[in-house]
C-alpha cells in the first residue's frame, strides 16, 4: 500500500487534519491532422474557471471560497487510479466531526472499485465542509479509513458533476505516495450531433508529459498537447480542456487510429480504429505504471449526460 505525505499546496483537496498521511481521466481526445484548421469556438463553459467549486479546467487548484453549512445534493464519480492499490469504497461525513455514512458506492448498488475503474456517478448529500473517507472496499464498513489514508475535506460547494480520484501523488512510483484529486466534469450544454467532444486526463505513472495525436507521433498537430501528470489535457484548437471536431462527412461518427505520445517519436499507447460518435462527450483517462501487472491502458467515461454507467477500461 502506498503512503501519503502532506498534500502539496496545488492539490485540489485538503486533509481534515495536519498529520502526514499514508496511501491512496487519458485522454479525451482525438487528434486528426486535418483538425488543425478546425478552429470552432470552444463549448460555452469549456474554458472557464469554476471558482465556485475550487477547481479550474486543467485540474489545478483555486480558492474554494467561503465555507457555509447549507446542504445540497452533488453528483460524484469515485475512481481508483493507484496501481497496486486494493479495491476501495467511499464514506462521507457532512462535517469534519460528524458521523460517516456509507460505503456510498456499494450502498447505491455499485461494486467496490479496483484499480483503473471509475464507478458510476451517484448523487450524495454534502455540505461545503464535508469529509471523504476512503475505505476498504471489501469491508462494507466506515469505522476506519483505508490503511495509510487520512480523512479529507473535499471542498465541493455545488451540484457538480465531479470526479473524486485516488491517484499516485506525483506520478513516480518510487515515491510511494498517494493523494486525492477532484476534477470538475462540466460538459457541453447542447452537444451537436454533427460534432464529437472529448477530454483527456493523464494519470499514467512514470510517464513524461503526453500528447494525443492521430495515427503517428510524428505529425505536428495534437488534439491535446504536452499534458502533465494529474492534469486535464489542453486543446490547442479550442483553447480549453475540451477537444471538439466534426464527424466524418456522410457519417454519424469519426473513426481513426489514436496514439498517445511522449515527444514526437515515442508511442505510449495506441487505440486502433477508435470511434467517436456524433453528439457524444468522452473523457479518456490514461492509467497504469507500465508494469506487467498494470500496463498503460485507457479508461473511457461517457459524459454526454449524468450517465448511470461506470467508466470502462479499454484493454
Amino acid at each position: 500500500m502506498k503512503c501519503i505525505g502532506a498534500l502539496a499546496k496545488d492539490q485540489i483537496v485538503r486533509p481534515s487534519n495536519h498529520k502526514l498521511s499514508c496511501a491512496i481521466i487519458l485522454l479525451a481526445a482525438i487528434a486528426v491532422s486535418c483538425f488543425g484548421s478546425d478552429n470552432d469556438p470552444p463549448p460555452a463553459d469549456a474554458g472557464s474557471t469554476d471558482s465556485a467549486v475550487g477547481t479550474s479546467t486543467d485540474g489545478g487548484a483555486v480558492d474554494a471560497g467561503p465555507v457555509t453549512t447549507s446542504t445540497f445534493t452533488a453528483a460524484i464519480r469515485f475512481a481508483n487510479f493507484v496501481p497496486g492499490g486494493q479495491q476501495i469504497d467511499a464514506c462521507l461525513s457532512l462535517t469534519p466531526d460528524g458521523a460517516f455514512e456509507g460505503p456510498v458506492i456499494q450502498q447505491s448498488g455499485g461494486d467496490a472499485v479496483p484499480f483503473g475503474v471509475a464507478a458510476a456517478r451517484i448523487e450524495v448529500l454534502l455540505t461545503p465542509t464535508s469529509v471523504l473517507r476512503w475505505v476498504d472496499g471489501l469491508a462494507m464498513d466506515c469505522s476506519a479509513p483505508l490503511v495509510g489514508t487520512n480523512d479529507t475535506e473535499i471542498g465541493i460547494m455545488e451540484a457538480g458533476p465531479f470526479t473524486m480520484a485516488l491517484i499516485d501523488a506525483d506520478g513516480v512510483s518510487a515515491t510511494d505516495e498517494v493523494t486525492t484529486r477532484r476534477y470538475s466534469d462540466r460538459t457541453v450544454d447542447e452537444p451537436l450531433s454533427g460534432r464529437f467532444y472529448s477530454r483527456f486526463l493523464h494519470l499514467g505513472v512514470e510517464l513524461p508529459n503526453q500528447s494525443v495525436k492521430q495515427s503517428t507521433c510524428a505529425i505536428p498537430f495534437a488534439a491535446f498537447e504536452n499534458t502533465s501528470y494529474g492534469e486535464l489535457g489542453f486543446s490547442p484548437n479550442n483553447q480549453a480542456s475540451f477537444f471538439s471536431a466534426s464527424v466524418t462527412i456522410g457519417e454519424t461518427f469519426f473513426q481513426s487510429d489514436i496514439v498517445l505520445c511522449s515527444g514526437t517519436s515515442s508511442t505510449t499507447l495506441s487505440l486502433p480504429n477508435y470511434r467517436f460518435n456524433g453528439g457524444e462527450i468522452q473523457l479518456l483517462i490514461l492509467a497504469g505504471d507500465g508494469s506487467a501487472e498494470f500496463p498503460y491502458r485507457m479508461t473511457r467515461c461517457i459524459d454526454t449526460e449524468v450517465s448511470p454507467e461506470p467508466c470502462v477500461s479499454l484493454e
